[in-house]
């Protein structure tokens, strides 16, 4: 019914247009079922063409940026914005600004493909027309935005299911015009007084990577609803509540709203560092390699018990004792063997967010896609095609590309380096955004079920912060949680439990907790440390060895921290990672840096993250995990950390790799782009992940 209902809006837009050569180009844009390399080509037609307001018009229409968020496929919306934005013509600012926003914090998918690109659209546009759309277009929707926000964290919970006030709510703007058109002024003076002392930097900053000023903008919408709410005989109490107990802010004086003065994840003063070569030491190839199957510890286990039973036949009861128990771990080896499949690998310990991603899902006779959101969309055969070697690059928001379109991250730029006619090789992203390792081998088993014969993982980083967070929930028990986990590991526990409750569930999940009343100890973190690696380990090796069962091989990539830039919180009890022991280790990071010891400065920044309350950032106990998974399984290793302060000036210092405490740079991207295609290029040459022949002369000639 959609497709048909689409076809028919782009049709009424043309019936009225005289005809012309690109109407067929147009149809094939708004057909959400069209076939994927028509489409691309359409677009690339459509790009090149002169600039025509009746084509502006049916590309609107297809756009739909005030339109239900379902009532256009995601292709189809990124198709016309493709156009539009490669055309930037006149009278698009203000669609494209609801764009950017409803993409990037409302009801669109959250896909940089839309909102980034939908910004860089922005960019290209004369300076005045974008200025005549703050109000319309970019107030308008942050007011729409901060409403839906307000009436979903706050509001509806004050309202006690008093369905009056909450109607009351989500119809502002028609229930209470007046108010509404004055917070639409109020916002619109703010943002009219930002570009009058900052002019497009205003809008530049709305890119995460130059200052991410859109939420500061959300915030001065919420201040501008909440206004009115205050002022309403009705809703006076709930909006009063909100401005004093809930934490959102009264209105800011207007012209408030600024740009960064500098640029997150840059150190003022010093230049840009950018190798300009990959340096020899910090990658090197894999070699083709399959470990034995050997007897799993349940087994060698149960066998353990049955000869003790044996040795004890005597003395019967205490035989038949260790023979019973001899059963349970022989039924946990039997039914592993037999395909029962532990319940870690297919579902989280616990859920922060939503974690039912499935990466790869059907879109038609012979194709699957992916995303849109937290993971890339991409249409894809089931199986590569015959000669291609399909790569999966697999990871979380740093290998998704988060901020950055599509082609400029580093799975893009790697297929455009060796994609050729007589070695064609397809690249496939599959990084989830905000996801742990269980997340990462799920892709890396859809991957491998789609044929991919090379995976490139590039995580780290979130494992330790997303079990930290266990600790901040009461009805955790953090106590509990090292047999949970080593229980999600066996087949037989994930046996009974799939036949109890077979929909599934994580075993711990946040959703609706409430938050634990006491500060966690410095022991109940160092113990979710030591489970994070213990998660991240074991998700990776059994994603290695999966891959090794199916010839398929692998890169392990050891992911790079802007250590200056690090979230760090001390410790509020004394002892280390308090304050006073931070502060002393960074002036110890900047002296070596002073005295030109680059490797003892961020050794001391990364022991700083290590003693942190709360890291973000990847610690040392999950680089050493991947390290030594790396030399375990052979796998290719390239070492994304010291290849980005390769060039740093202060070994301290990146700048232009990344734009903020983690996640790369477009530069950043091109870089591992760079050091990543030589390694992939052997198994695209011979295009059989054992082909040693090929393996060996790309270890030989570094190619």
């Amino acid at each position: 019914m959609l497709p048909l209902l689409l076809m028919l809006a782009v049709e009424v837009t043309q019936a009225a247009l005289p005809a012309s050569a690109w109407h067929g180009d147009v149809r094939l844009l708004g057909q959400a079922a069209g076939d994927v390399a028509e489409r691309t080509a359409a677009v690339d037609r459509l790009a090149a063409l002169p600039h025509d307001e009746a084509l502006t018009a049916a590309l609107l229409e297809i756009l739909d940026a005030g339109g239900a968020a379902d009532a256009r496929p995601f292709a189809v919306r990124l198709a016309a914005l493709e156009v539009l934005v490669a055309q930037a013509p006149p009278g698009v600012a203000t669609p494209l600004m609801r764009v950017h926003v409803r993409s990037r914090a409302g009801d669109l998918p959250e896909d940089p493909d839309l909102f980034e690109r939908a910004l860089r659209g922005l960019q290209q546009l004369p300076p005045t027309e974008v200025e005549e759309a703050l109000g319309p277009g970019l107030a308008s929707a942050q007011l729409e935005l901060a409403l839906d926000r307000l009436i979903r964290r706050w509001g509806a919970p004050l309202a006690q299911g008093d369905t009056q006030l909450t109607r009351r709510m989500e119809r502002w703007p028609t229930v209470a015009p007046d108010a509404w058109k004055a917070s639409t002024a109020q916002l619109t003076e703010e943002l009219h007084g930002g570009w009058a002392t900052h002019g497009m930097s205003l809008v530049d900053a709305l890119q995460t990577s130059h200052g991410s000023l859109g939420g500061r903008m959300l915030e001065t919408a919420e201040a501008a609803v909440l206004a009115g709410w205050v002022a309403d005989p009705v809703l006076g109490r709930i909006g009063e509540e909100i401005v004093e107990d809930r934490g959102v802010r009264s209105a800011d004086t207007p012209g408030a709203l600024a740009p960064p003065s500098e640029r997150p994840g840059h150190v003022g003063g010093q230049p840009t560092a950018v190798p300009e070569v990959v340096p020899a030491d910090v990658w090197r190839h894999g070699t083709p390699h399959r470990h034995r199957r050997l007897p799993g510890d349940a087994l060698l286990l149960g066998v353990g018990l049955l000869l003790g039973a044996t040795l004890l036949r005597r003395r019967r009861r205490l035989a038949a004792l260790v023979g019973g128990l001899a059963l349970v771990p022989l039924a946990d080896a039997a039914l592993g063997l037999g395909g029962v499949v532990p319940l870690l690998h297919t579902e989280p310990l616990f859920a922060l967010t939503e974690w039912q991603v499935d990466v790869l899902q059907p879109a038609g006779p012979g194709l699957v896609q992916s995303g849109p959101g937290s993971v890339r969309h991409q249409v894809l055969t089931e199986q590569p095609l015959p000669g291609t070697l399909r790569v999966a690059v697999l990871g979380a928001s740093s290998a998704h590309g988060s901020n950055h379109l599509r082609e400029e991250a580093f799975a893009a730029r790697i297929e455009v380096a060796l994609d050729a006619p007589a070695s064609p090789v397809e690249v496939v992203n599959l990084g989830i955004g905000g996801t742990i390792s269980t997340g990462v081998a799920h892709a890396g088993r859809a991957a491998l079920a789609h044929g991919a014969g090379l995976l490139i993982v590039y995580y780290g980083h979130n494992e330790v912060a997303q079990f930290n967070r266990l600790a901040l929930y009461e009805h955790t028990a953090l106590d509990v949680l090292p047999m949970r986990l080593w229980l999600h590991q066996r087949p037989l526990y994930s046996a009974l439990v799939r036949a109890v409750q077979p929909t599934g569930r994580p075993v711990v999940h946040t959703e609706g907790s409430l938050y634990a009343e006491s500060t966690p100890s410095r022991a109940q973190l160092e113990q979710l440390r030591g489970l994070a690696v213990a998660h991240y380990r074991h998700n990776l090796d059994q994603l290695i060895r999966e891959a090794e069962e199916k010839g398929a091989g692998v890169i392990l990539v050891n992911p790079a921290t802007n250590y200056p830039f690090a979230h760090v919180e001390p410790h509020l009890t004394p002892g280390p990672g308090d304050t006073d022991d931070l502060s002393a280790r960074r002036v110890a990071a900047r002296s070596a840096a002073a005295a030109g010891d680059a490797d003892g400065a961020r050794d001391a920044r990364q022991a700083i993250i290590d003693l942190s309350a709360s890291p973000r950032e990847m610690t040392s106990g999950i680089r050493t995990a991947l390290s030594e998974l790396a030399e375990a399984h052979h796998t290719g290793w390239l070492d994304a950390d010291a290849l980005f302060w390769s060039a740093s000036p202060d070994g301290l210092s990146a700048n232009g790799l990344f734009w903020d405490d983690l996640h790369p740079s477009r530069q950043g991207h091109a870089l591992l782009a760079d050091a990543l295609a030589p390694m992939v290029r052997p198994w695209v040459e011979c295009r059989a992940p054992t082909c040693e022949d090929g393996m060996a002369r790309g270890s030989a000639d570094g190619s």
